[in-house]
This record gives structure tokens, C-alpha cells and sequence, in this order.
């Protein structure tokens, strides 16, 4: 992953590192519409305020995309991960580290 240095100003090591994790593991993109849920994928995004860290649909979607079945179609996969993000909280704390 390469990241412009002017990019990553005021933002911290955690957030970057956070970001990049995201990228990394999930292959994920920062949503293209506003998001329906807090992720740290809009770090970079305009008109977003910048999460502190990994917020628990992130980690949700971590954790139901590599616990998934390898056979599952696209769709079930789809809706897997979907239904595991909508049903975090937007109370819920971020993850522990």
C-alpha cells in the first residue's frame, strides 16, 4: 500500500495502521455512497470526520469474512458480511486491541 505523505498529516499512527489493516486483510474500499455505519475506511475521505481507530463494524467485518466457509457463494458471502456489519451497534466500543 503506498500512502501520500501529505495524506497522512494530522492523522495518527493508529488510525494509519487501522486503515491500512482494513486494506490489507478485507481488500476493503472506503464506501462510495455515505456510509450507514462509522469505519475507519473514510479516514481519507472528504467531508468525513476521521475515526479514532477501527470502529466494531470493521471488526465485524473482518471477523465474519474469515470465519466464512470457503463454499459459500457470493451472495451468501454478500449477506453475511452485510448482516454482520448492520447488527454492530453504533454504541458499540471500537475493538480491543
Amino acid at each position: 500500500m503506498i500512502v501520500e505523505t501529505a495524506a497522512v498529516n494530522g492523522k495518527t499512527p493508529m488510525q494509519i495502521a487501522d486503515y491500512a489493516t482494513m486494506r490489507a486483510l478485507a481488500a476493503a474500499q472506503p464506501p462510495k455512497e455515505p456510509a450507514q455505519v462509522e469505519t475507519i475506511l473514510t479516514l481519507f475521505e472528504e467531508g468525513h470526520e476521521a475515526p479514532p481507530s477501527i470502529r466494531a463494524p470493521d471488526v465485524a467485518y473482518l471477523k465474519a469474512l474469515y470465519s466464512a466457509s470457503p463454499t459459500l457463494n457470493k451472495m451468501a458471502q454478500l449477506n453475511r458480511l452485510t448482516k454482520a456489519v448492520l447488527e454492530t451497534s453504533p454504541d458499540e466500543p471500537q475493538a480491543a486491541k
